[in-house]
Order: structure tokens, then C-alpha cells, then sequence
């Protein structure tokens, strides 16, 4: 047994150990076959062992011989064939497994078979049966579910099954980052890495390696920086994965000293480490220490593999080395790299190619045993960019007859240049069409080459159409369209598209500078050359090339500044190249400067003494001016060394067919009809008045003029031009002289000057008699001229008299009405297009007529037209299409027409946050933000002013502040219609000083800067700084407008100034504001009434014109916040009369307090009734308010119901629960919704504790209602109010601890103001101390002497214990003060009318039945021993009188109408304006007393025990 078991474990370390071979494995076969054939587990090892050494067949033979086979037995064999690259065979297992084995898979077997799946169908498959056994949430199961469907580019599927996963470690998050570089959602990549480092999972040396390489395409420098510094931090520099990862991610950053910091690190370095710092220098165009690195790396003994070879071609060709070229070729050869590996030979033709040893990569592609796509594009590029393009385009020609070779995206970028090279626009447009077909005219590289071969022949429209549907996120596009309108010498357009470059965040390269310097020289705008030269130094930071200088010379050299441009050229800090020199040796032959002409060409002999144009371009000047034995010299010098002439050659295509002619050229077909056409064309053009000019025949012939007329007329262009020339001379003369116009009449600049009406009319008539009216260009410009200077009535008078109208006179009549605002004129005039003009609108169309849209149903037929037409991808009708979608609150389908956008420019961007903006999704409208800037798209102007006030909504301080660091450093906190919105921001933050920073920092301001910044104090209770702001506008001369004085009204409300609101309202009447604006009108109102100056507001609301919704709403708040909750009422049952008036969220949040101040539950229930079939029970306003109006009507368990459905995510709601359960005496339940409020993790405010002190004051929680003061200061940091501190003394005071009380008021560190000794004098009245309550009713005459409470409050006092002398004395005080006492008042609702009692009341209509009801209870009352208590009676009369003055209390008499006017069992609800006594009872089954500061509820459930009771 020991034997035995010494044998196993001696075979199991043989079959582990790490290089096992034949040699050691041999001996022991016949042993393990004979002894232990039987064992499992043995026979797997070597099954494993034999795949380790490669020897498949004997594995798969020693698993069929396995009999008794387990499932770990085929999990080996499988990942056998993993391992090996047999992926088919793998498969094939897995299904021999299910289906002969009669086992079940486990978690080990999926996560090898799902790596080897080659189709997405097996995939699924394998998908399903791991949802089966139920093995979808083991992590490595779920990880290679995700690498699975990542690899076939199912992303979402992927996302989906990571977010489904209940436990997701580091590998999950791993796998899913790698899938989604696999499947180049680069962004999503680095977005899944923020969440795993947001949910605490460290990232590990695979993390890293998946995360670099999506920084370094995302160009995201900061994020590959900051993993670097992860790495170190955690010690994973050196690990060999990571670094090989670093040094790639700095190779593409453009920093190969950074990879080679970390490549000097390593301390093990394999043959990737040398590929990829090679690579690093290769990539960035510094081939000499990557030549470097490759002989240092054979230095060390590594042998180089093919990836080494395919960089060491490319350093090769940067060095322009052909020596060396030959020997990598060798290398190649000899290793039989080039037969075996296509891309080693596709970097050889490559490497040719850019060395121009054509026929050698020509012969090296013809040899390749298999050339793929690359192949064909190398040799296509080769070509085309040496000058081949008739080569280039043969060899596509021929690419076409292989029908399984597909032409991809870098197919047409090779290609097109061609095309563009030989003016073949026709095949280009063909290109074109294909590449839409294969959607990639998106594609930055395609699009930015067709827009270069439109530019190049002449079709600048459609390059600039083509420009702008093309994302333009990088300069590539812009360096294209800037070169082309240079080329044409549109100068002024260049600079103008690279200042609109500059406006969308694009950061220009050297090349465009080239490209603008280029187009200002060719235009002449030396000035503007020079600025654009020094702002690419200076504010761009580019050093420029020779290119640059070339460019500068050439500038000043066509203007004729031949001795600026020689004297910037010995400036140079540089040395000068032969583009310098050849710029100027261009200029001296323009201006025929013979002498620097020749300085210039010594130069250029001796620093590029192979380039023939330099020698041809110095023998034409001497030859222009006769001199001819310097020409023969120095043609005589270019023929010594070699060099021919590159002849003259001129392309056109003819039957789709590219013709070449070259000068002089006898070899076409047809070559005799070309040279007779030739002669006969001629001899008309003599008839026409045509002399040859003979200057342009540079060679010595003498005086043999038909030789020169020959020579002449065998130019290949000379022809085309010269009868173009002498055609349009001709149409030009004939059109002068019947007087169809007057050759010096520029029309264009007459529009530009037409600024005035009038002026317009004069161009008009001109335009009629020169004829040029007939023109519809010009036509369609008078109506765009028309409609912007406001006159549309002639406008369309002369739109309706073109009578060939196109789409673009069609658009500009739509346009002209959108402009005006006349959108249902625009609806009109669009259908009117659609059903007479014959025509079909353009993507041109629909943007304006989509703005003009009043109502959806127009809206969606537009949009199916839209999408008949196919122009639904087109960014601005995309655009234009959500504006409209989002502007009738259809947020959700602008979305799914937002996602659906094949490209998405910064407008569709913008258009879809304001749009959620205008539909009041704020959270998604930051959501598309974010989304925004992770697809790379940088902010305007108008994305920052749109996302602004998103973050003020949702109170998002951080967000705010983050993009107000975004536009600093983007230099956009300049732009005033960011500063305004910035100030909006902060006002809305409540952090009015720092919107002063920004108002204080602006250069410019309008009327809006000092609206928001008045509107910023004003809306943050800061009326006095607001008010300063207000006269020092005026003191700068700026005019408020109907904005300013709505805050201003505000402002005057906040400072309780009488006299100012009276001025401002004069102010507004004498503009008439008050009648023209509803606005102004509502601001008039609500000042009045929060001044409480309510006949005021109700006259300015009976005299407003129109009254909107607002203009109610204000009002019934105003009489509600000012306790006349009738006259609120009454408001409010007027305005329901008004059919046209619907009220709104506001209107509710203005009458339910009114309806809770009266008891009118019934009247609130059918609010709530409302409310509900208006949706607006989940509003957190509305919500309160009836939250609010139930807890006051004492029905708490419907305000608990509701709160709990409502919205709590700020303290509104909180506070109004806490508050009606502290009214109502609860003040443990108070306390526990206060935690509960606290768990939910809701800030409170200083109303949440004035409520929870208030409840625990009437709960008499004394010790709680300390721990909640101190809790506000010290957890909160909430500085206490006068109100907090009057809670307290009410505290103290209503527990009989009068001492405290007083203690704590002369210990407050601020002096206390009434409210805090009206507290200490009801909490004397309550507990009968005389003295202290004389001393703060001293305190509170002084400090409030118009509040007649506190003179009753004193006098009550004094009754009470009959000192009368007192009671006269505080009553005759307040008599000579001009006081009288609040009425005692009880409301009551019976049938659906609330009633209003006052004491003694005697005008009731059913006065007597009360009456007698009462003296009938009374009686009965009395047989039952009722003894009434004489001690409410404050007043110094008999005992008959003070049981009448009892019996006639206010709550008495509603007590007694319910009895007559309801059913019994009826619950009686009684609201009082002031305390009720403490012996009112309630009657049959539940009665209700309620005041205006407290309420009591007693419930009886014995009717003559209440009968008893009574009184």
C-alpha cells in the first residue's frame, strides 16, 4: 500500500512537472498502462501532459482509451484544444460530451468551450445551457460570457448579463472593459472602469493592460497618467504585461520619452517590449533611435519575429534609406517571411513604395501568394502619393476583377486622391456613391477625401455640403476645406472657417496653418497672414516648419514684396530649404526679378540639386525676357546631371474614361482629328479678333511665327483656355450692348449696402429695369432682403411674382416667415410648396417649418414626409425634429430619434439637452450631458447655457461648478450669454456672492446682467443689496425693462416699504406696462398683498385687462397668507366661473392653506378629487398642501397615507407631517418621523425644527425639545432663529419651569423679540404668575404695541384672579393706542357651506332655533349636574349675565347648529379663531375643536353622556 501510493505520487510530480518531455515520460508509459490504467485522475494528467508537449494525437488517444471517462476528464480535453488554437475541434467535443458521456457539464467546462466558439449561433446555444443548470452567476462562467459576446460585437447583451450578475469580482469587471475594447466602444470602456473604482475594486495587472490601450484611443492623456500613477502606487510597474502596455499607450499619446522612462524600468523585457519601444519612436517619426533600439535589441541576442520586421520597414522608409531597404528585403527573404506572412510582404511593398522604388514594390506585390485588401490599398497609396495616379487608378481598375477582394474605407482613401490628382470627378462621384452605400461617408478620413476632390475640381458647394454633415471633431476635415478654398483663392472663406474651427473647439495643427497661410497667400491677404502666422506661435504654441516659412515667403513674394520676403528668409531662425527658396525664386518669376530670380536658384542647385522644376522655372525667366544663352546655360546644367523636364500633361474624362494628354502628344488615336479640330478652331478664333502671344513660347525659334503658333497651340490646356477666354468675351459684349446691364454694376455689394427699406425699394426698381430681376438667385436674395428688414407684405409680393420658382426661393419664403414669427403664414406657405410647385423639399426645407409648427398633428405629418423623403439623418432636420418633438413635451420620442442618429453633431447634442430642458427632464438632460462628453464632443456657448439652469434645478452644486471650470478654461466665461446664465446658476444655488464674481468680471453687460443679478439677491431674501444693484443700473444709464420691475416689486414686498411700492407702481402706469404686460400686472398684485395692503391688490386685479391663471392664483394667495381664508375662498369660486381660466399646481398650493384655515375638509377633499385626475398628487408642493389640510382637519391617518405616497426627497413634506402631529399633541410620533427623516437621509432646515420643537412643546417633552436645539446647532449647523428661541421659552414655560424660561431669555445671545416674550407671557397665563407675566407684557408693549393680543392676553390675566382695577387699566391702554380686539369666530361645514359664528351672534337665520336648541341643552345638562364655571367670565358682571355671555360663545352656537342641521352620528368639526375654553365638549360622536394655534379632539361615544356633559 505504501508501495503504491509512493508510485502515484511519484507519477503525479512526473506529469506535473512544468517541462515535462518525451525522455523522462517514455520509461514509465508501460508501467502507468499496466498498473494504473484504471485511475482517472492519472490517465487525465497525461492526457494534459501530452497536450503540453504538443503531441495532440496521443492525447486524444489516451482520452478515447479512458473507459469510465468523469466530467473533469472532458473538461481537459477541452481546454486541450482551447489552448492549442483547435477551437472547431474544442466545439466538437463539447457536443461529443452532451451527447454520449450521459454527464453534465459544470462551471469549469464553459468557460474554455465559450472562448472557442467561432460563431455567435453556438454561442447562444451554449448561453442556453448555462441558464439551464443554472450556472450563469458563477463569475468565470459570467466573464467569459461576456468576452464571448463582446467578441461578436453584442455589447449591450454584454452590459446586460453584467449588470443581471448578483457578485461581480475583479474579473467580471475586467472582462466586460476588454470586451468593450474588443468591440471599440472605447468610452463605454473607461466609463465601466469609473463604476469598478466607484464600487471599491482595485484594478489589477490585467485591468491595466485592457484600460491603457482605450486611454491612449480615446487620446485621453489625463486618465493614462493618473492608471500610470495607480500602477506605481501599487507596485505593478513592473510587471511585464503592464509596462509593455505603458510604453504603447505613450506611443500614441506622442511622447516617446515618457515609454522610454518606462521601458529603462523594466527589469525583464521580452521580444513585445523591444517591438513596442520601437514601435513608440517608429510611430512618431523619429526613425533613428528606433534603428537604434532594433540593432541594440540583436545586441542583447533577441531574435526579431515579424512584428519586429514589419516597424524595422517602416524606420527604413522614414530614413529614406535604400542601402538598407535591400538588406530587410534579404532578411525577409532568407526566413521565407515574405511567402508565409501577408503582412510582413504588404510592409515590404509599403516600404518601397514611400522609398519611390515603385517597380520594386510592384514586383514584391506581384510575388505575394496571397494579397488581401491591404495589399491592393498599399500599392493604390504607393502610387497615388508619388504622383502615379494613372498607375494608382489602373491598379484599383484591376483590384475590381477580384471579386473576393472588397474594398474597404482605406481603399477609397488611397484611391480618391487619385482621382482628385487627374480631375476624374465623374469616377470620384461614383466613389462616392459607393462609399454611401457602404456608410462610410461619415467616416472622418473618407468624408475629409471626397470633401478634397470636390474641393480640388472646382464643386466647392458640395464640399462645404459635404464638410457639414461630417463630424468635425478633429482638424483633419477643416485642414481639407480651408486648403481647397485657398487653392480657388477664397482667402476670406478660409479664414472664415478657421475662425468657425476655433468656435467649435477644434485645435488647429501645423498643417492647418499651412493650408491658411497657402490660401492667404493666394488671395493676397498679407495682413491676415501675418496674424494667423503669429497666433500659431503665440496662442496655438506651434513652432513652425519649413513649410510655414515657405509659406510666408511665397506670401510677401506674390504680393510683390520681394525684399520682405528676402529679408524674412535671412531672418529665418532655421536654416532655409529648397521650399523657401523655391517660393521665392516663384515670386521673381511672377515679377520678373531676374537677379534675386538667379541668387535664388544657387541656392536651390545646391540644396536640391535633382529637382528639374527649378531649373525649368530659372531658364523661363531668362527666356522671358530674351536671354537666351543664360536659358540654353542653365538647361544645358540640368541635361549634365540627368534630369529631363517633367512634361506638361492635362487630363479629361470622356465616356467615363480618363484622357491623358501631354504636350505636344502624337500618339493618341486620334491624333489627326485632335490637331485638324485644332486648326480649324483656330482660324475662327482669328476671325473673332484672336492674336496669339507669342511670349509664352519660352524656346528660341526667332521670328518663325508659325512655329510659335504651333508650339502655342500644342499646349495641352492652351486650347480650353483660350476659347473659354474669347467665348465669355464675347456674351460679355453682346450682353453690353443691347444694354441688358451695366458692366460696372456690382450687385452684390449693392445688397450688402442696402441696410434701409427704402433703399431696398430703389435696388428692387433697379433690378427691374436691368432685367436682372429674372434671375431667381437674385429674386430669392430681394426676398431674404425684404423679409430682414421686417417688410414681409413685399416680401412675398415679390416672391410671388418669380415665376420659376425653386426649392431655394421655396425655402427663403418659409425662412423669411419663421424669422418674423408668422408661423402659420410658414405652415401655409410650405403646404402651398407641396401641392403647386411640383417640387420636393430639401434637407433646407424642414428645419424653419419644423420651428413653425404650432401643433403636433402638423408636426408628425412633417415628419413623415421627413422620412419619405430619407432626410431623417440629416443632422439639422434631425435636430429640428427633436426641437419640435420636445417642444410638446414628446421628450421620449426626440430621444429615440436622437439614438437613432447615425451622426451626431455639437447642434444635435445641444437640441436634445434643451430639449429635456423645455419638457422639465433635468436629471436627463445632464444624463445626455455626460454622454456628450464622453463621445468627445467639447461645449459651446449654447450647450453651457442650456445645461445651466439643469443644475440649478436639480440643485447640482458640483455639476454647476464643474462646467463653470469648463468654460474658464476654454475661455467661454467671457461670452455674455454664458455669464448671464452663470449668474442665474448661483442665484438659483443661493449663493448670490459668487454670481457677483461673475458680474463683477464681465466686460459686457445688457439689461439681462442686471436682471439676473437684482433677481440673485432678491430671490435669496437679500432685498437691500438687490436694491442697490437697481439704482446703480440706472446710475450706468441702463432703462429696466418689464423683468426688472417684476423683481423690483419683489424687492419692495421684501422690505415691507409702503411708500416705494406706491412709486413703483406710478412707475409702471405712466409706460402703461400695466395694461400691456400680464406680468407686470400679477408682480403689482402679489406686492400688494405680501405688504398686506389687500384693497390695493384686489383693485390693480379688477383693473388687468387679461387675467391669467397667475394673476388668480396670486390673489387668493394673497388674502390666504393674510388670514382672510373666506375672501380667498370667495376669489377662488369666482375664478371657477371663469371657464377659460384652468387652474393649475399653483392654484391649489394657493387655496388648500385657505380651506385648512376655515375647516372646510369636504372642500379640500374634492381639491384633492382634483388633483388626482390632474396627476398632480405626486407634486411635492400640492402633496404638502394636503398633507398639510388633512393633519389640521385632524384626520392624520389620511395625511400619513398620502405623505407616504408623495415625493421626500427635501424636507417640504417632513416638515408639514412633523407639524401637524405637534399640533395635535403627538410628540413621540413627531420625534420618530424626525429619525425617519434622518435615515432617508433628507437635510432638515430651520422649519423642520420649529416644528419638532413646537410638538414637543405641546407634548411637554422638555429634555427631547433640548436635545433637538442643541442637535440644530451642533449636527446641523443650523444658526437658531428668533422663532427656535420662542419655541423654546413656549417649552419651558408650558412645563411650569417659568425660572428656566426667563433664565434662557436673558441668556439669548440675540435680543428677543416678540414672539419669544409672547411665549413667556402665555406660559404665565397658563400658570397664573402675575408678576413675571406685568414684566413681559412691559417688554412686549414696547416692542409690539399694535398687537392687540397681548393687551387681552394681560388683561385676562388680571380677571382671573379679580383684580379689575388692573384689567381696566390695560384695556383703556389699549383703547387710547386705537386697538380693538380680534372677534372670537367658530367656522363650521354643514352641506357643503361653511358657517361662520361670532360671539353673541344674533343675524344667523335660524338665530332662534340656536338659541333655544341651547337653553334646551343647558336645561338637560343641569338635571344631569352640569354647574357652569364662572371663571371664563372675564368680566365684573352678575351671575345671569355671565351664564348668557357663556352660553353665547362662538363655538357654542356652531355646537348647537350642527346638533339641528345634521344626522346623528354625524362628526361635527368646529374651527376657532382663538382659544376655546377648556370645558367645551363635544357632542353625539366625534366633535372637533380647532383654533388657530391649537386643536383638541375628544371622542365620546354615549350620546346622553355628551348631553351630560354640554356645557
Amino acid at each position: 500500500m505504501v508501495l503504491e501510493m509512493r508510485k502515484e505520487g511519484s507519477i503525479s510530480m512526473l506529469c506535473s512537472n512544468p517541462a515535462p518531455n518525451y525522455t523522462l515520460l517514455s520509461p514509465f508509459m508501460p508501467f502507468l498502462w499496466c498498473q494504473e490504467r484504471f485511475s482517472i485522475f492519472i490517465a487525465t494528467k497525461l492526457v494534459n501532459c501530452y497536450a503540453n508537449l504538443g503531441d495532440f494525437s496521443f492525447s486524444r488517444y489516451t482520452f478515447d482509451h479512458i473507459s469510465n471517462k468523469d466530467v473533469y476528464t472532458w473538461n481537459s480535453m477541452v481546454s486541450t484544444y482551447v489552448h492549442s488554437g483547435r477551437f472547431h475541434e474544442a466545439v466538437d467535443c463539447f457536443y461529443q460530451f452532451l451527447l454520449t458521456s450521459g454527464l453534465l457539464p459544470d462551471f469549469y467546462t464553459f468557460p474554455p468551450v465559450l472562448k472557442a466558439c467561432r460563431n455567435l449561433f453556438d454561442g447562444k446555444k451554449i448561453h442556453c445551457l448555462v441558464l439551464k443548470l443554472g450556472f450563469e452567476w458563477d463569475v468565470f462562467v459570467a466573464a467569459s460570457l461576456l468576452h464571448m459576446y463582446c467578441r461578436f460585437g453584442q455589447a449591450g447583451v454584454a452590459r446586460k448579463l453584467f449588470d443581471d450578475m448578483p457578485i461581480r469580482d475583479r474579473g467580471s469587471w475586467t472582462a466586460l472593459i476588454s470586451g468593450y475594447c474588443q468591440s471599440g466602444n472605447a468610452a463605454e470602456a473607461l466609463a465601466v472602469l469609473h463604476e469598478m473604482r466607484l464600487e471599491g475594486v482595485n484594478m489589477d495587472p490585467v485591468t491595466i493592460a485592457s484600460i491603457l490601450p482605450v486611454c491612449a484611443q480615446l487620446d485621453d492623456t489625463v486618465s493614462g497618467m493618473l492608471i500610470h500613477l495607480y500602477v506605481i502606487k501599487h507596485g505593478l510597474e513592473f510587471d511585464l504585461v503592464v509596462s509593455n502596455n505603458l510604453i504603447n499607450m505613450y506611443a500614441k499619446f506622442g511622447i516617446p520619452g515618457h515609454a522610454l522612462r518606462v521601458f529603462d524600468k523594466m527589469v525583464v523585457r521580452d521580444i513585445i517590449s523591444w517591438n513596442s519601444i520601437i514601435a513608440a519612436y517608429e510611430q512618431n517619426n523619429d526613425p533613428i533611435p528606433a534603428h537604434g533600439f532594433f540593432n541594440k535589441m540583436l545586441r542583447f541576442g533577441i531574435q526579431p519575429d515579424s512584428l519586429t520586421l514589419v516597424r524595422l520597414t517602416s524606420t527604413v522608409a522614414q530614413l529614406n534609406d535604400r542601402q538598407s531597404s535591400r538588406s530587410v528585403h534579404g532578411f525577409i527573404m532568407r526566413r521565407g517571411w515574405l511567402m508565409e506572412d501577408i503582412v510582413i510582404g504588404n510592409a515590404v511593398v509599403d516600404m518601397y513604395a514611400k522609398l519611390d522604388v515603385l517597380g520594386y514594390a510592384r514586383a514584391v506585390f506581384e510575388g505575394l501568394p496571397i494579397k488581401d485588401v491591404i495589399s491592393w490599398n498599399t500599392l493604390i497609396t504607393g502610387y497615388a502619393q508619388k504622383g502615379h495616379a494613372s498607375e494608382a487608378i489602373q491598379v484599383y481598375q484591376m483590384m475590381e476583377e477580384y471579386t473576393e477582394i472588397m474594398p474597404n474605407q482605406w481603399t477609397w482613401v488611397s484611391i480618391l486622391p487619385a482621382y482628385s490628382h487627374v480631375g476624374a470627378l465623374r469616377e470620384g462621384m461614383k466613389i462616392h456613391g459607393q462609399v454611401i452605400k457602404d456608410r462610410l461617408h461619415l467616416d472622418v478620413f473618407v468624408g475629409t477625401c471626397l470633401v478634397d476632390m470636390y474641393g480640388k475640381c472646382g464643386r466647392l458647394d458640395d464640399a462645404i455640403s459635404l464638410f457639414y454633415q461630417m463630424p468635425r471633431r478633429t482638424s483633419v476635415p477643416w485642414n481639407a476645406i480651408i486648403y481647397c478654398h485657398g487653392i480657388h483663392g477664397y482667402g476670406d472663406k478660409a479664414l472664415k472657417l478657421f475662425r468657425e474651427m476655433l468656435d467649435e473647439g477644434v485645435k488647429p495643427d501645423h498643417i492647418t496653418f499651412v493650408s491658411l497661410l497657402s490660401a492667404c497667400s493666394h488671395s493676397g491677404l498679407v495682413s491676415e497672414g501675418q496674424w494667423c502666422f503669429h497666433m500659431m506661435q503665440e496662442e496655438c504654441g506651434i513652432k513652425p516648419h519649413s513649410k510655414h516659412y515657405g509659406c510666408m515667403v511665397d506670401l510677401f513674394g506674390r504680393a510683390g514684396r520681394l525684399k520682405m520676403a528676402y529679408d524674412f528668409i535671412i531672418n529665418m531662425p532655421i536654416r532655409p530649404d529648397s521650399s523657401v527658396w523655391g517660393a521665392l525664386l516663384g515670386a521673381c518669376q511672377i515679377h520678373g526679378n531676374i537677379e534675386l530670380g538667379a541668387y535664388a536658384s544657387d541656392q536651390l542647385f545646391e540644396l536640391d540639386s535633382e529637382n528639374v522644376g527649378y531649373y525649368a522655372l530659372m531658364s523661363n525667366m531668362y527666356a522671358n525676357v530674351g536671354k537666351w544663352k543664360r536659358a540654353e546655360k542653365v538647361r544645358s546644367l540640368a541635361r549634365d546631371r540627368g534630369l529631363k523636364t517633367t512634361p506638361g500633361w492635362s487630363t479629361i474624362v470622356v465616356n467615363n474614361k480618363v484622357e491623358v494628354f501631354f504636350t505636344r502628344n502624337q500618339t493618341h488615336p486620334k491624333c489627326d482629328e485632335i490637331y485638324h479640330e485644332l486648326r480649324i478652331l483656330t482660324g475662327k478664333m482669328k476671325t473673332l479678333g484672336y492674336v496669339p502671344e507669342y511670349s509664352f513660347v519660352l524656346q528660341d525659334v526667332e521670328d518663325d511665327d508659325d512655329e510659335k503658333e504651333h508650339i502655342l497651340s500644342s499646349h495641352s490646356e492652351r486650347l480650353a483656355k483660350m476659347i473659354g477666354s474669347v467665348f465669355l468675351y464675347s456674351d460679355w459684349r453682346q450682353a453690353a450692348k443691347v444694354g441688358t446691364f451695366p458692366r460696372w454694376i456690382d450687385f452684390d455689394v449693392l445688397f450688402q449696402s442696402c441696410t434701409k427699406l427704402h433703399l431696398v425699394n430703389h435696388l428692387h426698381a433697379l433690378l427691374v429695369v436691368s432685367g436682372k430681376i429674372q434671375s431667381i438667385f437674385i429674386s430669392t436674395k430681394l426676398v431674404n432682403r425684404y423679409a430682414n428688414l421686417g417688410d414681409i407684405s413685399f416680401s412675398r409680393y415679390t416672391f410671388d411674382h418669380i415665376s420659376n420658382k425653386n426649392v431655394y426661393t421655396w425655402n427663403s419664403m418659409v425662412s423669411a416667415y419663421v424669422r418674423s414669427g408668422r408661423f402659420q403664414e410658414a405652415i401655409d406657405c410650405f403646404y402651398q410648396f407641396l401641392l403647386t410647385s411640383g417640387l420636393l423639399p430639401d434637407f433646407y426645407t424642414f428645419p424653419p417649418v419644423l420651428k413653425a409648427c404650432r401643433n403636433l398633428f402638423d408636426g408628425k405629418n412633417i415628419h413623415c414626409l421627413v422620412l419619405k423623403l430619407g432626410f431623417e439623418w440629416d443632422v439639422f432636420v434631425a435636430a429640428s425634429l427633436l426641437h419640435m418633438y420636445c417642444r410638446f413635451g414628446l421628450a421620449c420620442v426626440a430621444r429615440k430619434i436622437f439614438d437613432d442618429m447615425p451622426f451626431r453633431d455639437r447642434g444635435s447634442w445641444n437640441a436634445m439637452i434643451s430639449g429635456y430642458c423645455q419638457s422639465g427632464n433635468a436629471a436627463e438632460a445632464l444624463d445626455v450631458l455626460h454622454e456628450m462628453r464622453l463621445e468627445g464632443v467639447n461645449m459651446d456657448p449654447v450647450t453651457i447655457a442650456s445645461i445651466l439652469p439643469v443644475c440649478a434645478q436639480l440643485d447640482d452644486t458640483v455639476s454647476g461648478m464643474l462646467i463653470h471650470l469648463y468654460a474658464i478654461k476654454h475661455g467661454l466665461e467671457f461670452d455674455l450669454f454664458v455669464s448671464n446664465n452663470l449668474i442665474n446658476m448661483y442665484s438659483k444655488f443661493g449663493v448670490p456672492g459668487h454670481a457677483l464674481r461673475v458680474f463683477d468680471k464681465m466686460v459686457v453687460r445688457d439689461i439681462v446682467s442686471w436682471n439676473s443679478i437684482i433677481s440673485a439677491y432678491e430671490q435669496n431674501n437679500d432685498p437691500i443689496h438687490a436694491y442697490g444693484f437697481f439704482n446703480e443700473m440706472q446710475r450706468f444709464g441702463v432703462q429696466p425693462d418689464s423683468l426688472t420691475l417684476v423683481s423690483l416689486a419683489s424687492i419692495v414686498a421684501q422690505l415691507n416699504d409702503h411708500q416705494s411700492s406706491r412709486s413703483v407702481h406710478g412707475f409702471i402706469m405712466r409706460r402703461g406696462w400695466l395694461m400691456e404686460d400680464v406680468v407686470i400686472g400679477n408682480a403689482v398684485v402679489d406686492m400688494y398683498a405680501k405688504l398686506g395692503v389687500l384693497g390695493s391688490a384686489c383693485a390693480v386685479f379688477e383693473g388687468l385687462p387679461v387675467k391669467d391663471v397667475i394673476s388668480w392664483n396670486t390673489l387668493i394667495t394673497g388674502y390666504a397668507q393674510n388670514g382672510h381664508a373666506s375672501e380667498a375662498i370667495e376669489v377662488y369660486r369666482t375664478m371657477e366661473e371663469c371657464t377659460e381660466i384652468i387652474p393649475n399646481q399653483g392654484t391649489w398650493v394657493s387655496i388648500l392653506p385657505a380651506y385648512s384655515h376655515v375647516g372646510a375638509l369636504r372642500q379640500g377633499m374634492k381639491i384633492h378629487g382634483r388633483v388626482i385626475k390632474d396627476r398632480l398628487y405626486l407634486d411635492v408642493f400640492v402633496g404638502t398642501c394636503l398633507v398639510d389640510m388633512y393633519g389640521k382637519c385632524g384626520r392624520l391617518d389620511e395625511a400619513m397615507s398620502l405623505f407616504y405616497q408623495m415625493p421626500r426627497r427635501n424636507s417640504v413634506p417632513w416638515n408639514a407631517i412633523i407639524s401637524c402631529h405637534g399640533v395635535h399633541g403627538n410628540g413621540d410620533k413627531a420625534l420618530k418621523l424626525f429619525g425617519e427623516m434622518l435615515d432617508e437621509g433628507v437635510k432638515p432646515d430651520h422649519i423642520t425644527f420649529v416644528s419638532l420643537l413646537s410638538a414637543c412643546s405641546h407634548s411637554g417633552l422638555v429634555n427631547e425639545g433640548q436635545w433637538c436645539f442643541h442637535m440644530m446647532q451642533e449636527e446641523c449647523g443650523i444658526k437658531p432663529h428668533l422663532k427656535h428661541y420662542g419655541c423654546m421659552v413656549d417649552l419651558f414655560g408650558r412645563a411650569g419651569e417659568l425660572e428656566m424660561a426667563y433664565n434662557f431669555i436673558i441668556n439669548m445671545p440675540i435680543r428677543p423679540d416678540s414672539s419669544v416674550w409672547g411665549a413667556l407671557l402665555g406660559a404665565c397665563r397658563i400658570h397664573g404668575n402675575i408678576e413675571l407675566g406685568a414684566y413681559a407684557s412691559d417688554k412686549l408693549f414696547e416692542l409690539d404695541s399694535k398687537n392687540v393680543g397681548y393687551y387681552v392676553l394681560m388683561s385676562n390675566m388680571y380677571a382671573n384672579v379679580g383684580k379689575w382695577k388692573g384689567v381696566e387699566k390695560v384695556r383703556s391702554l389699549a383703547r387710547d393706542r386705537g386697538l380693538k380686539k380680534t372677534p372670537g369666530w367658530s367656522t363650521i361645514e354643514v352641506n357643503n357651506k361653511v358657517e361662520v359664528f361670532y360671539t353673541g351672534n344674533q343675524t344667523h337665520p335660524k338665530c332662534e332655533e340656536i338659541y333655544n336648541e341651547l337653553r334646551i341643552l343647558t336645561a338637560k345638562m343641569k338635571t344631569v349636574g352640569y354647574v357652569p364655571d364662572y371663571s371664563f367670565v372675564l368680566q365684573d358682571v352678575e351671575d345671569d349675565e355671565k351664564e348668557h355671555i357663556l352660553t353665547s360663545h362662538s363655538e357654542r352656537l356652531a355646537i348647537a347648529y350642527a346638533i339641528i342641521s345634521t344626522p346623528p352620528k354625524s362628526p361635527i368639526r368646529i374651527f376657532k379663531n382663538l382659544r376655546t375654553r377648556a370645558n367645551a365638549d363635544s357632542i353625539k360622536n366625534r366633535i372637533l375643536l380647532h383654533w388657530s394655534l391649537r386643536l383638541h379632539m375628544y371622542k365620546y361615544y354615549s350620546l346622553k353622556l355628551a348631553l351630560q356633559m354640554l356645557m
